[in-house]
């Protein structure tokens, strides 16, 4: 639970400063648009094995209700365990506050590769002795995101991935380059 503490507290920074800037920025324009395109890189909190996670994101809107978001995550050590996870996410936004915030439900496909690792009994032994188990799944989850200029968005997602054997609650704070 500690570990927990350590992540929610900059995402509760997060969104209080998305809160101040929703109530002192211009609006900009709308916040999903047809051929919109956006790339950035997120970070937070993984419950499987209370680590942190990094990754990568591009997001292509198809209309004003629907995107892609594909994405890379990197999941890293603690508990003896990691993972590399590809995502193929859809996005359905709903704005609101002059289309510069908006809430998002989040369902998707997964694949990952989960990592354990196994220390050695003899310490003279150095041989891998690492199990990689391969898996598709589902993710679901929501979004909220605020577009803070007509070239920069802020997101905060929590999502749960439905993977055989590695479900994982996942809390992430993120920005994006609209282009």
């Amino acid at each position: 639970m500690k570990s927990f503490n350590i992540f929610l507290r900059p995402i509760s920074v997060l969104f209080a400063a998305l809160t101040l800037l929703m109530s002192s920025a211009p609006a900009a324009k709308a916040q999903c648009v047809r051929g919109q395109k956006s790339f950035g890189v997120d970070a937070g909190y993984v419950s499987r094995n209370k680590s942190a996670v990094a990754g990568i994101q591009f997001q292509y809107g198809f209309s004003s209700h629907f995107r892609v978001a594909p994405g890379a995550r990197c999941i890293f050590r603690n508990n003896d365990r990691d993972a590399i996870q590809l995502d193929l996410d859809t996005h359905y936004p709903f704005n609101f506050t002059g289309d510069r915030a908006a809430l998002y439900p989040i369902v998707g496909l997964n694949y990952s590769w989960w990592n354990s690792h196994s220390r050695p009994q003899d310490a003279e032994e150095q041989e891998d002795v690492s199990t990689r188990k391969r898996n598709f799944g589902l993710n679901a989850g929501a979004g909220f995101e605020f577009t803070a200029s007509s070239t920069l968005k802020i997101h905060i997602e929590a999502r749960y991935s439905m993977v055989k054997s590695n479900s994982s609650v996942q809390l992430t704070a993120g920005i994006a380059y609209i282009f």
